[in-house]
């Protein structure tokens, strides 16, 4: 068995190829589909409920978010250059920060109403 075709059988394993594809493209971080639809919050009117398909989803979600050309998509997993994740999970807690302080505002006013009408009730 020659060199050349054990380099060939290796270079078909795709952790090999994933870490080429890193490496060539400057590509450090990677997530799986399903991994990256907790990004989906960023741009949730992108993708129809029940949607299903993790690749299109996740293209539709980076597309939306204008990122260029951070990131690549493989056959199963979205790759980014440094820091572009660390710069979506900050965006991500943005969004969440947000939608639980809106959701705990609506909360207090409900209860602040109902104890007020509770009140004028007892008068």
């Amino acid at each position: 068995m020659s060199i050349s075709g054990n380099t060939s059988h290796k270079s078909n394993c795709p952790s090999t190829l994933t870490r080429m594809l890193s490496e060539m493209c400057s590509l450090f971080e990677k997530l799986t589909f399903l991994l990256f639809c907790r990004y989906s919050i960023l741009a949730p009117n992108v993708i129809p409920p029940g949607f299903v398909d993790g690749k299109v989803a996740s293209e539709k979600v980076l597309a939306a978010l204008n990122l260029g050309d951070q990131y690549r998509l493989g056959h199963t997993k979205v790759f980014f250059k440094a820091g572009i994740l660390g710069q979506l999970e900050e965006m991500r807690d943005d969004r969440l920060s947000a939608i639980l302080s809106n959701f705990q505002a609506r909360i207090r006013g409900y209860l602040i109403r109902k104890n007020y009408k509770q009140l004028q009730d007892r008068r």
